[in-house]
């Protein structure tokens, strides 16, 4: 990243840039599995958390508005990654579940995205490090 004579990087900016870039390269590898980053990350998030969950969940553990869970749910359900399941305590609301098909979409994703990472960390950081702990990075947010 190049800055402008005397101008200072910021770790804001440097972070967002990182992050930005890595979406695109993710988005470019994820295209020929039918996923994006956006689209990938509510299969990782029902994998992580091992049973349905319903959209308000997601979208808050994702940190996504309400409209863009809709838009995101409506898209995987069409590709059959997730089905719809009807919670019995409340006829209004839903649970998502991952469905076979989606985590064997998961799984080919999950190999690519380590691959990316160990060419795109190499050299840069010792192999024994480890990301912090979701609650820690999560706070932050908060």
């Amino acid at each position: 990243m190049k800055a402008f004579p005397g101008e200072t990087v910021t770790l804001g900016r440097m972070m967002g840039l990182i992050a930005r870039r890595w979406r695109q390269i993710l988005d470019g590898q994820l295209r020929p599995h039918d996923l994006t980053d956006a689209t990938w990350q509510p299969l990782l998030e029902l994998q992580r958390h091992g049973r349905p969950l319903h959209p308000k969940e997601l979208a808050e553990a994702l940190l996504l508005d309400k409209s863009s869970m809709v838009r995101i749910l409506r898209t995987l359900e069409e590709k059959n990654f997730i089905t719809r399941e009807p919670d019995e305590s409340d006829r209004r609301a839903f649970f998502v579940r991952i469905s076979d098909a989606g985590k064997a979409r998961l799984q080919e994703v999950i190999l690519m995205s380590r691959v990316i990472e160990e060419k795109v960390t190499e050299g840069s950081i010792p192999r024994n490090w480890r990301l912090p702990a979701r609650s820690s990075v999560t706070s932050l947010a908060s």
